[in-house]
């Protein structure tokens, strides 16, 4: 969304991104890597610029879908080393709520994991308002 400004706490935004892209890292076969897709998009009259990263490794459970973005839920312990705190999709959750976008994820129809930050755009007229 090239000629939109967003108008948030860079710190916060900053946080954000790097749950989301630490989460990936971690979940991902390793020698696939990751993606990020960012692009702007149009919901209920409202622009965003939606940041999308997707990993390949096991996908989000049925529970991982219900909770993965409440603090501390952490999903299957045995996927996890002892310095995971189960903090990093609800920061982001947060985050993006408070600046009026919202967090979604599911699991990518090719397989993996994949986390998109949907991040409120203010055109001009609407900042002067």
């Amino acid at each position: 969304v090239p000629d939109r400004e967003m108008l948030c706490c860079s710190s916060d935004m900053l946080r954000a991104w790097n749950n989301l892209l630490s989460n990936a890292v971690e979940y991902t076969e390793k020698e696939s890597g990751i993606e990020v897709i960012i692009q702007g998009k149009r919901q209920e009259n409202q622009e965003y610029m939606v940041v999308s990263v997707r990993d390949f490794g096991p996908g989000f459970t049925e529970k991982d879908l219900q909770y993965a973005d409440s603090e501390f839920y952490s999903g299957d312990a045995s996927r996890h080393d002892r310095t995971h705190q189960g903090l990093g999709l609800a920061i982001a959750k947060k985050f993006l709520n408070e600046q009026g976008g919202f967090l979604q994820y599911g699991n990518h129809a090719d397989g993996g994991g994949e986390v998109s930050m949907w991040i409120v755009c203010w055109n001009e007229t609407k900042r002067k308002a």
